[in-house]
């Protein structure tokens, strides 16, 4: 069983290196352009889905860049691949550091074209917040998805601890939420 890794970022370029079950490295890919990845997944075809600061990336099983697309403009998000090979990304819409963002869900096929693309813009009690997707699986035709929301404050960082957790249920056969949740922090 191979390994795949995401190192720290050298100048503009991110790093992600492939090794065998040995720790040797098969192969490593600076990426032009990208400080970092959020995430990295390994593809149906053993092929490397890498999101990260609204880009997706696409490898082959030797590292080789099959396609890059920006769908979105924030920069926390997460992916799974979907039993039809498609991929289901979450990502926060953002528009500045300190701005309230919607929870983007962007479906795409194995190429990057954009299958759907919807947003979820409130949660209930009328605040304004800040969604940071963090964990994504998918079986069949649904996916569950999880992250922390914290109010949207104005300045810059430190910003609040998360106030809770959201969790929400899709559908990719109707590309809607079937449920979501939030769930309080306990201090």
């Amino acid at each position: 069983m191979s390994a795949i890794f995401v190192g720290p970022p050298v100048g503009y370029y991110a790093v992600i290196t492939r090794t065998d079950k040995d720790r040797n490295v098969l192969w490593m890919r600076g990426l032009p352009g990208l400080l970092t990845f959020n995430q990295i997944i390994q593809t149906q075809d053993g092929g490397i889905l890498a999101i990260g600061l609204s880009y997706l990336v696409k490898l082959d099983a030797l590292g080789n860049v099959l396609w890059s697309r920006r769908y979105w403009s924030g920069s926390s998000s997460a992916i799974t691949e979907l039993d039809d090979g498609s991929i289901l990304m979450v990502t926060d819409n953002t528009v500045g550091p300190t701005s309230p963002s919607s929870l983007g869900v962007i479906r795409v096929d194995a190429n990057g074209v954009v299958i759907s693309m919807w947003s979820m813009d409130d949660l209930p009690g009328g605040e304004v917040y800040r969604f940071y997707p963090t964990a994504i699986t998918s079986k069949g035709q649904e996916a569950v998805f999880c992250g922390s929301v914290v109010p949207s404050i104005e300045g810059p960082p430190p910003h609040p601890d998360p106030r809770s957790t959201f969790v929400c249920k899709i559908s990719t056969a109707c590309d809607c939420p079937l449920w979501a949740f939030t769930y309080p922090i306990s201090p």
